[in-house]
């Protein structure tokens, strides 16, 4: 049979706060208390309005739980020391609820671990209080104590419902790139390390988180935090390779369901765990070149995987008008051809600024793409190293048919590694391609000829058709060229030199 307490509870649960005011009205020296009480509750609806906790409801309904209980024991004991200390600790507790209903969704989640803490601390204070002035028991306070865990545990799917609800997707990329830095790479770790929990195929929280964890992205210009992409990040489409050289397939995929991407499989036959360190140690200097780039002149990378398949795989962004060799065959008119020699040079030189240096050590046209609006991006640097360490295979080696046409004497002949020097070898070469539309030493089909070539310190012929000249290949760009042919590395000019006879007199 209930008391009159329990009754009293009961019906409080499902009062309005002027309700339970009018219960404590004939309480001498409660009113102030009451009043804050009240507006405890009221910020506790705010709270849970703003945000998909439910930390507050669960408080609130905590909150009126105890004023029923209060107001039935205070009829028993009219006790005059219970409003003294009570009103500082709804004070208090009035203080922290303000300062929680202020917050957003995503300033709330950065505070989630303080937020508990508070609210652990206020159910403490009361508990305390209660059990002095016998309004609750031993048992009913530890109640309080696993419902604010369960609840807790509540919250955690709700936050993951919200991070996972595409409606959300928009405003919610908009309020975490208004962060600083710091928190924009937290919260974006926290979603991505989500995926790996959800991680199975057709999993509906695993789409939505990838499409707003890629909004996200998006909107701060950022790249993932961890660029292991094991998570199922991304996705490959189709069976089949859409291109293949050397040791290397490419493969269309998806990235975070949303944006095409080029999936770059090497043919690995040496892989072990000594290759994922390798990885490990590139993916240091893809985040650093980043930072600084941007992708205004560097192709970005957005990670790598080495457990979907096989073989490991790089990923990075795929643009649709190809590469600069394919660009300027299709769109030969309409191109810019200086302009375009100008910006290929300004990537060159932002690797090259690199502390350390980054060498590209295989540049070509093929390894050059155009954004949509015309722009050169430099792709694959650093790629010879890695294939060559997991492929067990020496890279120059590995691409007999394919780059020896734009490789410098010292590598072919004397097996010297990539270098700066090399490079600029191999960009001389790469303008030559860019403006022909051939390869060099077009007029040699045999690839061991142009072997014989190189080690006779032979440059490609001048051209001479007017087209090639009507592009912009004139007798300033051929001796800057000739020079970067030099047999001597040392007597080539470096980047800042070419850029200034390009008439780029600034480092970007």
């Amino acid at each position: 049979m209930r008391n009159m307490g329990q009754e009293q509870t009961i019906i409080a649960i499902g009062k309005t706060a002027v309700n339970i005011a009018v219960e404590f009205a004939s309480v001498p020296g409660l009113k102030p208390g009451v009043d804050l009480l009240f507006k405890i509750i009221e910020l506790c609806e705010n709270v849970s309005i703003n945000r998909p906790y439910q930390l507050a409801i669960g408080i609130r309904r905590e909150i009126c739980l105890s004023a029923a209980t209060i107001s039935y024991k205070l009829r028993e004991i009219m006790s005059t020391e219970c409003p003294t200390v009570c009103k500082p600790l709804f004070k208090m507790f009035n203080i922290k609820m303000e300062k929680w209903a202020e917050l957003g969704f995503i300033k709330s989640f950065f505070k989630q671990d303080s937020i508990k803490e508070d609210i652990q601390g206020c159910l403490v204070l009361i508990s305390d209080c209660f059990t002095k002035f016998q309004f609750v028991g031993t048992i009913e306070t530890n109640r309080w104590q696993e419902d604010f865990e369960k609840t807790y545990r509540e919250d955690q799917k709700g936050i993951l419902a919200h991070l996972s609800d595409i409606k959300n997707g928009q405003a919610m990329a908009l309020e975490v790139a208004n962060e600083p830095e710091n928190k924009r790479v937290r919260f974006m770790a926290s979603m991505q390390n989500e995926l790996g929990q959800h991680n199975t195929r057709g999993d509906i929280v695993h789409s939505g988180l990838s499409s707003n964890l890629y909004q996200i992205q998006l909107e701060c210009k950022e790249i993932l935090p961890d660029l292991h992409l094991k998570r199922g990040e991304v996705e490959r489409i189709g069976v089949f390779p859409l291109k293949g050289e050397g040791a290397m397939d490419i493969y269309e995929g998806l990235y975070l369901k949303r944006e095409k991407v080029a999936i770059k499989t090497v043919r690995a036959s040496n892989f072990n765990p000594k290759s994922i360190k390798r990885f490990s140690r590139e993916v240091k200097v893809w985040t650093e070149l980043w930072k600084v780039d941007r992708g205004r002149h560097i192709l970005p990378f957005y990670g790598f995987c080495v457990e979907d398949g096989p073989y490991p795989y790089m990923v990075s962004p795929w643009k649709s008008n190809g590469t600069a060799i394919e660009y300027v065959t299709k769109f030969d008119s309409a191109v810019n051809y200086p302009e375009l020699i100008i910006n290929i040079a300004r990537g060159i030189q932002v690797l090259h600024y690199m502390k350390p240096p980054i060498v590209h050590g295989d540049l070509k046209a093929d390894n050059i793409v155009i954004d949509e609006m015309g722009n050169p991006l430099i792709a694959d640097f650093g790629l010879s190293q890695i294939i060559e360490e997991i492929t067990g295979v020496p890279f120059s080696q590995s691409r007999i048919t394919n780059s020896w046409r734009w490789s410098a004497p010292e590598v072919i002949i004397d097996g010297a590694p990539p270098s700066l020097a090399v490079d600029i070898y191999a960009f001389a070469m790469t303008v030559l391609e860019i403006y022909t539309h051939k390869q060099p030493f077009s007029n040699i089909k045999a690839p061991g000829k142009v072997l014989v070539e190189l080690s006779n310190g032979t440059c490609p012929p001048r051209p001479t058709e007017a087209q090639v000249l009507q592009r912009g290949l004139d007798d300033n760009i051929w001796d800057l060229m000739t020079k970067c042919w030099s047999s001597d590395a040392s007597s080539r000019p470096n980047i800042d030199a070419i850029l200034s006879t390009l008439g780029v007199s600034k480092a970007v």
